[in-house]
């Protein structure tokens, strides 16, 4: 029984988590899946048990497969999320990231050059 409600309690943090990086609020995912906000809450935050009905719902409301979310494969939730949003998957992301990080220093290095030139004459 403690099992059952271990992995319940994990996934309910799963859904939350999935929820909150896709932006979504409770009453949307809610409205979404048919329940009261309450339902819904309940179910985010564990006091529900969550049953294949309802895990099924969820991953629908989500654009996740079923099985990613009990197998809580977040590599692959993530990737859809990101893709769903128009970003791309982690790698390109992070590709992303590391181009401004790169364009930053670029940047910064322009700024030292010119604060060490001195004033602009006009």
């Amino acid at each position: 029984m403690k099992k059952n409600r271990d992995f319940n309690e994990k996934l309910a943090s799963l859904i939350r988590t999935i929820r909150l990086v896709s932006n979504f609020t409770q009453s949307y995912v809610a409205a979404k899946m048919r329940i009261s906000n309450t339902a819904y809450h309940d179910l985010e935050t564990g006091k529900t048990l969550l049953t294949p009905k309802r895990i099924e719902q969820v991953a629908e409301v989500f654009e996740i497969p079923f099985e990613a979310l009990i197998r809580f494969n977040t590599t692959f939730i993530i990737n859809s999320i990101l893709q769903r949003q128009g970003i791309g998957d982690k790698n390109d992301y992070e590709t992303r990231i590391a181009r401004l990080e790169e364009r930053n220093q670029e940047l910064v290095s322009i700024l030292k050059i010119a604060v060490q030139s001195g004033p602009l004459n006009e």
